[in-house]
């Protein structure tokens, strides 16, 4: 059977432009929004509104470093905190790669994988 998957998002670009002087500017929907210093209150709000699924997307910018390095240490509290599981019991970075390769095998055509975080726990 299947079954309907209503998702609100927050917004998350973070795309570089041309600046007025020629320079490249980074604009960032989540620091312009003052996410990053509300986003226990901006989970909260979802909450309130009984919604089992967040289109969630981190910076990757700000995240990912280089080849093979990342910042987790900024994504993981609001992982946790949407989840209810700790970071260290989440499926791992390398698991989520892992899938994500496996996926892509399946169709030629698949381009931008998505993955769905669903909350855990009572009451979802």
């Amino acid at each position: 059977m299947l079954r309907f998957m209503f998702a609100v998002g927050i917004e998350c670009s973070c795309p570089t432009i041309e600046g007025p002087d020629g320079t490249t500017l980074r604009v960032d929907q989540l620091r312009d929004t003052g996410h990053y210093e509300m986003w226990k209150t901006d989970l909260k709000l979802v909450r309130e509104l009984n919604l089992r699924y967040l289109r969630y997307g981190p910076p990757i910018y700000r995240i990912f470093t280089g080849r093979g390095e990342y910042r987790w240490a900024e994504l993981d509290p609001v992982m946790a905190e949407w989840t209810g599981i700790p970071g260290q019991e989440m499926i791992q970075p390398e698991d989520c790669a892992e899938i994500v390769r496996a996926l892509l095998r399946l169709s030629p055509y698949a381009r931008v994988p998505v993955v769905v975080i669903e909350r855990a726990g009572e009451g979802v």
